[in-house]
């Protein structure tokens, strides 16, 4: 899961540096600069030979300023899956967020939640959960399919 999330963020990072406009790439760089040359006359006062690399990339500095997702979005399930769709928006993915069981963790009105998010996203979701029939009708604003224990049932 741990994997997961890294790639994501990757993902999202790079989205975020490749959409940065000219004039927002330059504001970076010139603060770099600022920064790397207030380090340079730092070390111009040591008498050892020191130099600094002005190597500049927008992907080192987002890695610079450690960039990661509030953990307390790992506590709730459903911010959790709510973050995982808008990636999946924001980034222009078009693989399709599976979650298995959403029934042990998720209240039918978190479905419906999350089931708005993603029309607005336009995000597939597929939801795989193993439930009876009785429980199957909690979530009928839902395209579902059922197949029974033995497989045989299928509507």
């Amino acid at each position: 899961m741990r994997r997961y999330r890294v790639r994501l963020l990757k993902k999202v990072i790079t989205t975020i540096t490749d959409n940065l406009t000219n004039e927002e790439i330059n504001q970076m760089q010139q603060i770099h600069r600022q920064m790397t040359k207030l380090i340079q006359q730092k070390l111009f006062m040591t008498d050892l030979p020191l130099v600094v690399n002005f190597d500049y990339t927008n992907a080192k500095l987002f890695k610079y300023a450690e960039v990661k997702f509030d953990s307390t979005i790992f506590l709730n399930p459903l911010e959790l899956l709510l973050t995982y769709i808008k990636i999946h928006a924001e980034c222009q993915d078009e693989r399709i967020v599976t979650v298995i069981n959403p029934s042990h963790f998720l209240t039918v009105e978190d479905m419906i939640v999350v089931e708005r998010l993603c029309q607005e996203t336009q995000v597939s979701l597929l939801m795989i959960d193993y439930l009876h029939q009785v429980d199957f009708m909690n979530y009928s604003h839902c395209l579902k399919y059922y197949i029974d224990e033995d497989f045989i049932d299928y509507f």
